[in-house]
């Protein structure tokens, strides 16, 4: 799951504000990891490692880290009233991975999950870099441009309005483990600065609409590579979820009494009798918003384990999960070739091995049932999201 919002000037001021100043306070919860810098746009412009305040509001404001107030270009920044600093990119794993990571007293299996999660999110931003991540060059001026085509019409054609591929972005990502209602949530804030450089060299904002029409293929792309990872390390197998494939073995009454936010979400929207799309779930995330509780001289985890325990599902059984899953390995390509099909006789639903151009073929149906085009974005989505799919349960016919 993916969700984007742009920046507002000073907005990054929470996630700094909530990095822990000692290992005491990550583990009380009263702060998270340091913010770490991603993106080849970053490592150009020398950022690697934690990230460091100053850096960020630089980077945000267009300027370049210690140029003392000059672009990455040396020249002084323009600003413009309606300017978007960056967009904060949130990467959240479903919730049974949420839930093992918080009922688990194994820092190996916790740490596997945070690796994978960080994994996921860097493949993400990477094929965003490589696919959607485009800059703006030439002029609209069309009283301009006619008038440089009546005395040399190649140069009006090279002046007009052309978009090219960007160099990578200047990320920040910072790593939070709890919702706004105190639940475990393992979510990634990834802050992509409205900077990057072009292919001429020339550094500048970046094309938002093509990030906006790319969100959803990068969320399943995101799932898909948490999947495979968390399958390598830890052997974990994956069931039909609400939402997105969820751990096989983690009870989905726990992950529903973890859930509050989206209870709190749906009980808004039905008291509003606000539509329950997209728009109106947003609506209904920031009207029930509010900061996050913190625990105080103890393990902020200790009330999820106490919770686990009293649906009759501890870090015992979260240990016997890992220890009943032998077989860690990704899935082979002969393994990825799978299409559901359905017993005639019994109704039970399973994967069947297909070969790739059936699998092509059925990923092609799914994309042209109700479209009759479809952007390479849409293909990578369905395609990221047909890997590892699971087939939902048979229904019972006692």
């Amino acid at each position: 799951m993916l969700s984007i919002a742009k920046l507002r000037v000073g907005q990054e001021a929470y996630q700094l504000s909530g990095v822990a100043q000692s290992l005491d306070d990550y583990y009380t919860g009263a702060g998270e990891a340091a913010g770490l810098w991603i993106g080849a746009g970053a490592e150009r412009l020398g950022l690697a490692g934690e990230v460091d305040p100053d850096d960020l509001r630089a980077v945000l404001a267009g300027l370049a880290p210690g140029s003392g107030g000059l672009t990455p270009d040396g020249s002084t920044v323009r600003t413009h009233v309606r300017r978007v600093p960056g967009f904060d990119l949130t990467f959240k794993t479903p919730k049974s991975v949420s839930v093992l990571y918080a009922v688990s007293d194994d820092p190996r299996v916790q740490g596997a999950i945070i690796e994978a999660g960080e994994i996921a999110v860097r493949e993400a931003v990477s094929w965003l870099e490589r696919e959607v991540i485009r800059v703006r060059r030439g002029s609209g001026d069309v009283a301009y441009l006619n008038d440089l085509a009546a005395r040399d019409p190649a140069a009006a054609d090279a002046a007009r309005i052309r978009v090219l591929p960007g160099r990578g972005v200047v990320a920040a990502t910072f790593r939070h483990r709890t919702s706004r209602a105190g639940d475990p949530l393992l979510h990634w804030h990834t802050l992509v600065a409205n900077l990057v450089e072009g292919p001429d060299g020339r550094w500048g904002a970046f094309v938002h609409p093509e990030l906006y029409r790319a969100v959803r293929a990068a969320g399943e792309l995101f799932q898909t590579v948490l999947r495979g990872e968390l399958t390598e390390r830890l052997g974990l197998q994956w069931r039909a979820g609400r939402h997105v494939p969820e751990i096989a073995g983690v009870p989905q009454t726990l992950c529903d009494q973890f859930s509050k936010r989206a209870a709190e979400v749906d009980a808004w929207l039905a008291a509003t009798g606000t539509p329950d799309d997209a728009a109106g779930r947003q609506a209904a995330v920031l009207a029930t918003r509010r900061d996050k509780p913190e625990a105080e001289h103890e393990r902020f985890d200790a009330a999820w384990k106490a919770a686990a325990h009293a649906v009759g599902w501890g870090p015992e059984h979260a240990d016997a999960l890992i220890a009943s899953t032998t077989d860690r390995h990704a899935p082979g390509i002969d393994e990825i070739w799978r299409l559901p099909s359905r017993d005639p006789h019994t109704g039970a639903v399973a994967d069947r091995a297909v070969c790739p151009e059936e699998w092509i073929a059925a990923v092609a149906r799914a994309l042209t049932e109700h479209d009759s085009t479809f952007t390479r974005p849409d293909l990578v989505q369905a395609v990221a999201a047909r890997i590892g799919k699971v087939p939902p349960p048979t229904p019972s016919t006692a």
